[in-house]
C-alpha cells in the first residue's frame, strides 16, 4: 500500500509516474492524507481537480459527526481547534503602476497564480509594507498576540519587515529558504517556546507545510496567491485548538490588494472541494 500525505500533490509530475508506476507494478492500494483534496485556483476550471479524484478512484473520506453539518464546527466546539475570527488590511494607495496593475489583472484573468517578479514588486512596495508593518505592531502591543506569523510576498519583503518591527522593539526574525539551517532551527525552536514575551516570524515560502507551532495566535497573510490550496495552508498555522496546546480563539489577518481574491471562511475552505469529488 502507498500512503501519500499532502495527497493533493500526488498529480503533480514529479510525484504522478511514480505513484502510477507503483500502483501498476504492485497492484497495491493508495491511502491519500489531505486536508486541501483538490488543486485548483480561483476562477480556474475542475481539470486539475479532476486528475486528484481519478487518480483516488472517486472515493472521498472525511468525518461524519451527528448533529454538525460539518467536522470543523464540531472540531472547534470539541476544541481541538481553534475558533478563527477574519479581519481584513485594505491597502491604502499603492506605488503600482497602470501598467503594472493590468498586468496583474491578465495574470488573474488566465487564472494563473502570480509570478515571482510580480510577487517581488508587492514585497517592494513600500506602502504596502509600512502598513503590514502598522498592523503587526497593532497586533503585539494592543491585542497582546505573543506569537505572530507574517507570510509575505517575497524574501525580501521578509527582511525589511522584520527589520522594521525590531527598530520598533518588537523580536521579529525573516526566515527563507536561504536562511542559514542552525539560525533557522534556533529562531524556529524559540516560536515553539511558551513565553510571555512577543516573537514575530516574517516568512517566504518555508512555512506553510510541515510547520506545527500550536502557540500561534495570529496570521497575517500578505502574500497574494490565486490558490485555494496554499490559502489553507498559511491560515492553518492559526488553528490549533487548547486539547492540542492551541488557543481558544485565533485571529486571522488578510492583506487585501486591489483585484487580488480575499480569503473565504474556514468551513468553506474545508468543503472548497466538495462538488469535484460528488
Amino acid at each position: 500500500m502507498i500512503v501519500f500525505d499532502e495527497a493533493h500533490r500526488s498529480t503533480a509530475p514529479t510525484y504522478a509516474n511514480i505513484v502510477e508506476s507503483l500502483l501498476i507494478e504492485a497492484r497495491g492500494g493508495l491511502l491519500g492524507l489531505s486536508a486541501t483534496p483538490g488543486r485548483a485556483h480561483f476562477g480556474t476550471g475542475r481539470d486539475k481537480d479532476d486528475k486528484l479524484v481519478n487518480i483516488f478512484n472517486k472515493q472521498k473520506v472525511q468525518l461524519q459527526i451527528d448533529g454538525y453539518s460539518s467536522p470543523i464546527e464540531a472540531l472547534i466546539k470539541e476544541g481541538y481547534l481553534a475558533k478563527l475570527n477574519k479581519e481584513k488590511l485594505e491597502i491604502a494607495g499603492s506605488s503600482f503602476s497602470a501598467h503594472e496593475l493590468r498586468k496583474i489583472n491578465r495574470e488573474i484573468e488566465k487564472g494563473l497564480d502570480l509570478p515571482k517578479e510580480t510577487l517581488k514588486s508587492f514585497g517592494l512596495d513600500a506602502t504596502r509594507n509600512l502598513q503590514i508593518v502598522k498592523c503587526v505592531e497593532d497586533l503585539v502591543k494592543t491585542k497582546k498576540h505573543s506569537r505572530v506569523i507574517v507570510f509575505t510576498a517575497s524574501v525580501e519583503s521578509a527582511r525589511v519587515i522584520a527589520s522594521i518591527l525590531s527598530a520598533l522593539g518588537i523580536d521579529s526574525y525573516a526566515v527563507s529558504s536561504d536562511t542559514d539551517p542552525a539560525s533557522r532551527s534556533r529562531i524556529l525552536g524559540n516560536f515553539k517556546t511558551p513565553s510571555n514575551k512577543p516573537l514575530v516570524i516574517c516568512n517566504f515560502g518555508v512555512l506553510t507545510t510541515g510547520f506545527d507551532a500550536p502557540l500561534t495566535s495570529a496570521v497575517v497573510i500578505a502574500r497574494p496567491t490565486l490558490s485555494v490550496v496554499l490559502l489553507n495552508q498559511m491560515a492553518g498555522r492559526a488553528i490549533r485548538g487548547p486539547k492540542v496546546g492551541g488557543n481558544k480563539e485565533a485571529l486571522l489577518v488578510t492583506v487585501v490588494d486591489t483585484s487580488i481574491p480575499q480569503l473565504v471562511d474556514t468551513i468553506k475552505q474545508f468543503h472548497a472541494f466538495d462538488n469535484s469529488w460528488n
